[in-house]
């Protein structure tokens, strides 16, 4: 499958690891029992992992290094493939779930947020698609749904993983491998990686991962995703964040740029002159040729200019600290408020 976007080689090879990596997280992390992996047009399909053991997913890996995902990104190039795949399985499967999920490394356009908020309102709500009417999402809505029978279940069990970038996704699966027992996190992800590599095509199971790691894959205790802190932890944590502000704090005025570049460029506007002066006297003239008076001189005029450059530019930079610090420190408070003010370091 290629990435929206830039089709370059460096981009399919990104994307290509990313379904790998998106691969194992499922079988590992996510305890999918098997997946077919590049089958029937999609990077992975999850075969029987919903509560009643009796659905499809089929999964699109999509990477990206920047930018955002649009509701016009997913239906030029998510959309094709997931409905290809969906017809065929109502066809060959008509009991069975069926969903479609996207999972991308950057985050999503408000109009693809909208959409697919509408969607998991259709599946927890039972609501119609009269939802899909707002103009920020009609007319993609309209061209997706144009000419084809039961969009309505379609949309039913389509989902998103948005902002999930590669480093995120490894983190989850080496922290699960590590709460497993299983030693060399690291090396042993590379070889499940490996291993999905050379399977290329087809289906992958999670026993075989567990064979390949020498490891049930079981948590030696139960995962979660929410840590518990001790009171001592909590009052560590707030006091290396007010010592982080404070470090940042700001005072007084936002430094004038003018000013500071004047104070820069004042003593080496003197010295400037006072060197050209010593050039113009006849002791040097009598030490130096014309010549090399005249390399003196303009090595004197380069180095000027280029340090009144240099100055506009500490200037700049300057105010422009001053202000992400101010920033910076507001955010800080903010959080700090917002902890004291709902009681959460309390809890």
């Amino acid at each position: 499958m290629s990435d929206f976007g830039d089709k370059s080689g460096v981009s399919s090879a990104r994307g290509y690891d990313y379904q790998k990596l998106i691969a194992a997280y499922y079988l590992i992390v996510k305890g999918a029992r098997e997946i077919e992996y590049e089958v029937d047009g999609e990077d992975i399909l999850i075969i029987n992992e919903d509560p009643n053991r009796d659905s499809l997913e089929y999964i699109q890996a999509k990477c990206e290094s920047t930018g955002t995902f649009t509701l016009s990104d997913f239906s030029r190039n998510v959309f094709p493939q997931f409905w290809y795949a969906f017809s065929d399985a109502i066809e060959q499967y008509p009991e069975k779930a069926i969903y479609c999920t996207l999972i991308t490394s950057v985050t999503w356009q408000h109009d693809l947020k909208r959409f697919m908020t509408n969607c998991k309102k259709v599946r927890e709500r039972g609501l119609t698609l009269r939802e899909f009417e707002h103009p920020a999402i009609k007319r993609q809505f309209d061209s997706m749904k144009s000419g084809k029978e039961d969009f309505g279940r379609f949309l039913w069990g389509l989902g998103l993983v948005h902002t999930f970038p590669p480093n995120h996704v490894k983190d989850k699966i080496l922290n699960y491998m590590a709460n497993c027992g299983v030693l060399q996190t690291r090396s042993k992800l590379a070889q499940v990686i490996n291993f999905i590599s050379e399977i290329g095509q087809g289906r992958i199971t999670r026993r075989q991962i567990e064979e390949l790691l020498s490891n049930n894959l079981i948590p030696t205790t139960e995962p979660s995703d929410k840590n518990t802190y001790s009171e001592s932890q909590i009052n560590k944590i707030m006091s290396e964040l007010e010592t982080t502000k404070s470090k940042y704090l700001t005072g007084g005025e936002l430094p004038d740029e003018e000013e500071t570049y004047r104070k820069i460029t004042e003593p080496v506007d003197k010295a400037s002159r006072v060197i050209h002066n010593l050039l113009d006297t006849t002791v040097l003239k009598s030490e130096y040729s014309s010549k090399e008076i005249d390399t003196i001189d303009k090595i004197i005029l380069t180095d000027t200019e280029k340090a009144r450059e240099e100055a506009q530019t500490i200037a700049r930079l300057r105010s422009e600290l001053w202000i992400s610090k101010t920033r910076l420190t507001k955010r800080i408070s903010s959080m700090q408020r917002t902890a004291e003010d709902f009681g959460l370091l309390n809890k």
